[in-house]
């Protein structure tokens, strides 16, 4: 029984140091909402894959523009690699600038929702005429 109580009391806790905080706000969150922050926002890769496409349809029409290209068959893949490159760039292009703000927008009304409780818990607050506290 003493080997017990030597080997429990042996066990050293973990020091836990707090900061103070002036305030804590705490939000509420449906499961959309927390769905959609955890998937983020489809926006970034539809601006890197817009951007690449774009790049190398550039690239393709720059080419084809510039070098004589004695075979047809060659000249038609570097046309159609262009053009497509260039309309499915931009496409996704349009597609991040529509979706960019998708999980910014949910953020923004989550926090509204305190915003919302402070602005009148402050309301009731403060006195309206000052002379009459005193």
């Amino acid at each position: 029984m003493t080997d017990e109580k030597v080997q429990s009391s042996d066990l050293s806790f973990p020091v836990i140091k707090r900061g103070s905080v002036s305030s804590l706000s705490l939000y509420e969150v449906t499961d959309y909402e927390l769905d959609i922050l955890e998937q983020g926002s489809p926006a970034g890769i539809f601006l890197n894959f817009g951007i690449f496409l774009i790049s190398i349809g550039l690239s393709f029409t720059l080419a084809v523009t510039t070098v004589e290209i004695a075979n047809d068959r060659l000249f038609i893949i570097y046309s159609i690699v262009a053009v497509v490159g260039i309309t499915l760039g931009v496409i996704l292009i349009l597609l991040w600038f529509r979706l960019r703000k998708s999980t910014r927008h949910v953020c923004t009304k989550i926090r509204g929702r305190i915003v919302q409780e402070v602005d009148t818990a402050e309301k009731d607050s403060i006195p309206e005429d000052p002379a009459s506290v005193g």
